[in-house]
């Protein structure tokens, strides 16, 4: 029978604190949009300045977004200021039933929601809303959202770009070669007279000049196209040291081109 009771006062106990647990244990996070940032950081700029009504519209607007626990409370506050108290205890009741954002964290949000409701008890004291708006605090107790936004990693777009216009300028230094190739091929048939090598003649000579022409052509194409693609790539690297200042990153570039070769240097030190 003892062990009887010791169970039913262990399972007592259990749901007491499982019926008195924080609604934010069971909300879920979500992050805010830009859009949604925007307005609740102008709608806290608003209350600051004793703007209640415009926090207002911009508190609703960012509902529209989506609701977010921060946007009620604030919402409720704003309500709270002008005297208008059933409003503010509506707003404030879905403080806790609604997504919730990662800073300032729902505890935090929940525990300036419970204060907000003492002043607003002691304020509205007849439970009907005032007619006229309240002093305005030293301080709004609006709440901002916390964001920390993490720099862009554009290391991967910048090794992308340089890996291509350098395999471009590569390619451009293959098409030089072939061309060269096939104008030594015409230069040593000419010396000997087109006639007296095989495989080539008159018809065929005009043929590979112009395939060497059009190789030359498409060098010069491709060259260009790389070296391009590779000044974005650098510039992506110097953007990208730039974002994190403790990442010292020294990039160096050379491209020379003449009439026999084309040369490209690429250095980087991390």
């Amino acid at each position: 029978m003892k062990h009887l009771y010791r169970v039913s006062y262990l399972l007592a106990i259990v749901s007491t604190l499982l019926w008195s647990a924080p609604a934010f244990a069971d909300q879920p996070i979500a992050e805010p949009s830009d859009r949604q940032f925007e307005l609740n950081t102008r709608a806290v700029e608003a209350i600051e300045q004793g703007k209640y009504s415009l926090a207002i519209n911009l508190l609703e607007d960012s509902l529209q977004e989506g609701a977010l626990n921060i946007t009620y409370l604030n919402l409720g506050r704003a309500y709270q200021l002008m005297g208008r108290c059933e409003q503010a205890r509506a707003a404030f009741s879905r403080v806790e039933e609604v997504a919730a954002i990662a800073k300032p964290d729902p505890q935090f949000i929940a525990s300036k929601k419970d204060d907000y409701l003492v002043k607003l008890d002691e304020a509205c004291q007849s439970g009907r809303d005032s007619t006229t708006t309240v002093e305005k605090p030293a301080k709004s107790g609006a709440v901002r959202i916390i964001v920390q936004r993490q720099p862009a990693n554009l290391k991967p777009w910048a090794w992308t770009a340089t890996a291509t216009g350098g395999a471009a300028l590569l390619a451009a230094g293959g098409l030089h070669l072939w061309a060269r190739s096939i104008r030594s091929d015409l230069e040593a048939a000419d010396r000997n007279g087109f006639n007296q090598v095989e495989g080539v003649s008159q018809a065929d000579a005009f043929e590979r000049q112009d395939r060497a022409n059009t190789l030359d052509t498409a060098a010069v194409a491709t060259a260009i196209t790389g070296a391009v693609i590779t000044s974005v790539g650098i510039y992506l690297f110097t953007a990208d040291a730039a974002s994190t200042p403790d990442t010292a990153s020294d990039t160096d570039l050379a491209l020379g081109a003449s009439a026999d070769r084309v040369e490209f240097t690429f250095t980087t030190r991390f």
